[in-house]
């Protein structure tokens, strides 16, 4: 599982925060994968479509 552990997303992946207009908390993410910039699902996501169902790739949670 160590494909999906927040520290290799954020050095392998992570770019920046974004989120709704005039929110300061900005908990959603933008990275690169597959030398595209895409928006990452969430903390919820990758823990209930990842790790719960022993999925390992961030390509597969991020396509579902």
């Amino acid at each position: 599982m160590k494909n999906i552990y927040a520290e290799t997303i954020r050095n392998h992946h992570y770019q920046k925060n974004h989120g709704c207009v005039g929110c300061p908390i900005k908990c959603g993410r933008i990275g690169t994968f597959q030398q595209k910039k895409l928006v990452f699902p969430e903390y919820e996501t990758i823990a209930m479509m990842g790790s719960n169902l022993m999925i390992h790739d961030i390509s597969q949670i991020q396509n579902s």
